[in-house]
């Protein structure tokens, strides 16, 4: 998908599902949890790029312990209370060191629909959380910073 009709195409998707930096995204991925919905936060912004994600669980108990198991700093788990959001219904966590690296293809043919994105203090801690990763990789470091 480099030509022209291509890339206006991505754009224009990307616009009406308002893929940007700090939004979030409520996808059916079958590749994830047996294809049960989840909220993702955007990490870049992507023109013609890939939508580099990190998904929501509200398994916290279990992130914790993944957390410690790998290794993975404190504020590499951000969690946020339940109600936090009008679509944040439970207690939830954002596991930074898990990153999701969506192609275009993907987001066309996945089941994606745009919610309340979040505030810029905690989208600044996800971030950081990211950041401060031992696990990922410092290629997405590098494109999140940007």
């Amino acid at each position: 998908m480099t030509d022209f009709n291509s890339f206006k195409m991505i754009q224009e998707l990307y616009q009406r599902l308002n893929i940007r930096k700090g939004s979030v995204l409520w996808i059916k991925d079958d590749n994830i949890a047996n294809g049960e919905r989840h909220y993702h936060v955007v990490l870049n912004n992507p023109i013609l790029d890939n939508v580099l994600t990190v998904v929501a669980t509200s398994r916290i108990k279990k992130a914790k312990k993944r957390r410690e198991i790998l290794g993975e700093p404190e504020e590499s788990l951000v969690i946020m209370p339940e109600n936090s959001y009008k679509w944040l219904k439970q207690e939830t966590a954002f596991q930074c060191w898990s990153i999701i690296n969506y192609t275009p293809e993907d987001i066309f043919r996945l089941n994606i629909i745009p919610v309340e994105p979040i505030s810029k203090d905690v989208f600044q801690k996800i971030i950081n959380g990211v950041l401060k990763s031992n696990i990922v990789e410092e290629s997405i470091k590098e494109k999140i910073k940007e």
